[in-house]
């Protein structure tokens, strides 16, 4: 997560490294073992509401001063 924050900076140094290991002159590499690894991104950072209740969704629009979503007692509403 935090080199995709920052991928500006980064990239340029994973595709150094990169090159590197592949070229089998990076030191303290290992073989690659696809077994041994977890997702890349066990989690992503996020805040999602999602709305049940029309009252509710009123309410928070209300709060925020803003205009309800047109559909919103038909449609799934998620942000």
């Amino acid at each position: 997560q935090a080199a995709l924050d920052d991928w500006g900076f980064i990239a340029p140094q994973l595709e150094a490294l990169s090159l590197r290991l592949n070229a089998g002159r990076a030191p303290n590499s290992f073989d690659f073992v696809a077994k041994n690894c977890m997702a890349p991104l066990p989690r992503a950072f996020q805040r999602v509401h999602a709305y049940a209740y029309p009252n509710h969704l009123a309410l928070l629009h209300q709060a925020e001063q803003t205009e309800l979503p047109a559909g919103f007692l038909h449609e799934p509403l998620m942000y």
